[in-house]
């Protein structure tokens, strides 16, 4: 349990960082080819069929809650500052995200993943209890009957695109990924790897990561860009694995506060959503520092970030409304 979140702390720093580092280089495009998937491919291996119900109470709490609360503040945020500047438009701006989360210029922001994670485990679930009423192997049927809905939503993606609301599209795109988690979980006592073999599995596993990290480059893991499908799933699965050896062989200091900023993920995504939404930190480090360098602005930006997310989270965890807003146990 504790090397999940610590891949889920990686994870969640990898999102801020993917955020808010442009400007250097490769780094930023390299992280967008596997970020997201990581995250439906962890939430794929814990799954457990659930009833329906105990399902959507579990979801709203800890998914729906948090989208409604952050983006009430933006809609709040966009009310004044329509009011305040006399402009109408970018209160509308703000209430879209809402309305019309998923589709492109919404201003949603990274809020997409918490409606599509919703999507994606709601509609995993009924499938599962569908399919396994099928002889034969159930996980081989939901992971080839995800790749079918996968392949289908890349190859008519503008259309698709357009009727994607509330991000309903990429749940039902990102349970390909889930389903991977899943698989995984069920191959994991199945499949043992001999010691004297596994420098050279890891090795091969991250010889296909960093080629496929290469050859798709640029292009978003959760965009549908069909011409990288193969390359996104293969930067995603082997960049999930290297890091999950990471995280077994991470001791002490370091991985204590991994596993702990991993169990808070949905406190820093939401309040790294707000910031990146609303404040414009990289500006004011301009300001101060008088300088335009991304290298000193955006590192600044994504250190001052990181450190109020990890103190409003020591925060969270001794309030009891924001205990019980974002689910924490």
């Amino acid at each position: 349990m504790a090397e999940n979140r610590m891949l889920t702390g990686i994870g969640i720093i990898l999102v801020i960082i993917g955020h808010l580092a442009h400007g250097f280089g490769w780094l930023v495009p390299a992280i967008y080819t596997f970020h997201m998937p990581l995250f439906f491919i962890l939430s794929g291996y814990f799954y457990k069929e659930k009833k329906i119900t105990e399902l959507l109470h579990r979801d709203f709490r800890s998914l729906l809650v948090p989208y409604l609360l952050v983006t009430a503040t933006t809609i709040i945020y966009g009310i004044l500052v329509g009011a305040w500047q006399h402009a109408p438009e970018k209160t509308w701006y703000w209430i879209n995200s809402f309305l019309y989360a998923g589709i492109n210029n919404s201003g949603i922001g990274p809020l997409w993943f918490l409606l599509a994670m919703f999507w994606c485990r709601l509609l995993y679930n009924l499938l599962y209890k569908i399919v396994k009423q099928i002889p034969g192997l159930t996980i081989l049927y939901m992971v080839i009957i995800s790749y079918i809905l996968f392949a289908i939503i890349s190859y008519a993606h503008n259309y698709m695109q357009t009727i994607n609301a509330q991000c309903f599209i990429n749940g039902i795109y990102a349970m390909f990924y889930f389903s991977l988690g899943h698989l995984a979980n069920v191959l994991r006592n199945k499949i043992q790897i001999l010691p004297n073999y596994y420098l050279l599995f890891i090795t091969i596993i991250a010889a296909i990561g960093i080629a496929s990290i290469i050859v798709c480059m640029g292009t978003s893991d959760m965009s549908t860009f069909r011409q990288h499908i193969a390359y996104n799933v293969l930067a995603s699965i082997a960049t999930t694995l290297l890091l999950y050896t990471l995280c077994n062989n991470i001791k002490a200091l370091s991985g204590r506060f991994l596993s702990w900023y991993g169990r808070l993920s949905l406190v820093v995504f939401s309040l790294h959503t707000v910031m990146y939404r609303i404040l414009p930190i990289d500006k004011i480090f301009e300001i101060i520092l008088h300088t335009e360098s991304p290298y000193i602005t955006n590192s600044l930006t994504v250190i001052f970030h990181i450190a109020i997310t990890v103190l409003l989270c020591k925060v969270s965890e001794k309030n009891k409304v924001m205990s019980y807003l974002f689910y924490l146990k």
